[in-house]
């Protein structure tokens, strides 16, 4: 089922009108079975969803059931996993969780499990229900934090029945926190896990995108670099993406080319000094540069990002030599002209090439103008 709403924004709503178009059961459902599929294909349901409460339903089908005829113990778990977070989710009104419903911005909330124990006490084998409930008590002062920017760590329990009978209980730990609130603040900062998870991923994403090219009867170009930076987890992503938004990949396999071009032509007249702003696993120095040994690149990324992208280099045996430089910045915080300025080996007198490619939707349009 493909679900369009209108993104929700991040206001004090009440919760009726909350209720009907970020939390209503049915929708969560369908959002849920989008983004998480074998939630689907085990017809895992949000049946109610009330403030700091949800109730779900894990049918007794084939699929979710193990030789016995009974609940697999492992999906129980992924049930008590998703009900406490809609549990959690509730409290925030108005609020996307990223990962399930549409992002305007980056003013949604980061939700993730972080532990998560049940006690089983006796074979599920009938309709299990799950049910999640957090302390009204303890409403506003989870709200109190979120808004404030503070990570939130919360301990919910959880109760599931089969038959009228309690056949487990669970208690599931939480992380929350607003997605703006994961950005380092410093250009020294260690990452949060969650950005860098996400900064990866977007890299992955990219190759894996740019990968598929190399399969079309007619590419607009070749990348043999781009499945290796993908790796497992990028193809995986652009699969999904390309099921999702089918024009993301004709986008980037476009703006690929046509940067490609641009490169081609500035080599012709003569250009020797590139600069490769956000760089991420992009492998196009290796691609282009190769029959030029007197270019110089320069690499700019965050300092974890370049650590990701130095361990995938390290993998490709056979590499062309290129004069390359990566140079860490955060460019939230930081001026690529002073970052520049500070390498040795930068001319700040030549013509020289800067590509910034796919990296405006990170940054408000101050910013953007700044980074210009």
């Amino acid at each position: 089922m493909k679900v369009t709403i209108e993104p929700p924004v991040e206001v004090s709503m009440p919760w009726d009108t909350d209720h009907a178009t970020r939390m209503h059961p049915a929708l969560v459902t369908a959002l849920l079975h989008e983004s998480v599929p074998i939630l689907r294909h085990i017809d895992f349901t949000i049946l109610e969803t009330g403030v700091g409460y949800a109730r779900a339903l894990l049918p007794l089908n084939r699929e979710s059931t193990n030789q016995h005829g009974t609940h697999g113990a492992g999906l129980m778990t992924v049930a008590a996993d998703y009900t406490g977070g809609i549990a959690l989710a509730t409290l925030l009104h108005g609020t996307p969780i990223i990962g399930v419903h549409p992002q305007p911005s980056d003013s949604g909330a980061a939700l993730w499990a972080t532990s998560l124990t049940v006690a089983y006490k006796a074979p599920s084998a009938g309709d299990l229900t799950i049910t999640a409930t957090i302390a009204p008590q303890e409403h506003d002062r989870i709200r109190r934090q979120y808004r404030q920017g503070q990570a939130t760590r919360e301990c919910i329990e959880m109760t599931l029945v089969a038959e009228g009978v309690i056949v487990a209980t669970a208690t599931a730990g939480y992380y929350l926190r607003q997605a703006r609130e994961l950005k380092p603040r410093t250009p020294t900062a260690r990452l949060n896990t969650l950005f860098r998870h996400r900064l990866k991923s977007s890299a992955r994403l990219i190759a894996g995108l740019r990968a598929t090219e190399n399969t079309m009867p007619t590419p607009l170009y070749t990348d043999p670099y781009a499945p290796l930076a993908a790796g497992q987890h990028g193809r995986l992503l652009a699969e999904r993406f390309i099921e999702y938004v089918p024009q993301l990949r004709e986008m980037v396999a476009a703006r690929t080319r046509d940067i490609d071009d641009f490169i081609a032509q500035a080599l012709e007249e003569g250009v020797r000094q590139f600069v490769l702003v956000g760089v991420g696993l992009d492998f196009r120095p290796f691609r282009l540069f190769r029959e030029y040994p007197d270019v110089a690149v320069f690499e700019l990324d965050l300092p974890d990002m370049l650590l990701e992208r130095e361990k995938v280099i390290s993998n490709v045996l056979t590499l062309p030599q290129i004069s390359r430089r990566m140079i860490g910045i955060n460019l939230e915080l930081q001026d690529v002209a002073d970052v520049l300025a500070a390498e040795a080996d930068y001319q700040s007198t030549v013509p020289t090439v800067v590509i910034f490619e796919g990296m405006s939707m990170y940054f408000d349009p101050d910013r953007i103008e700044a980074l210009f």
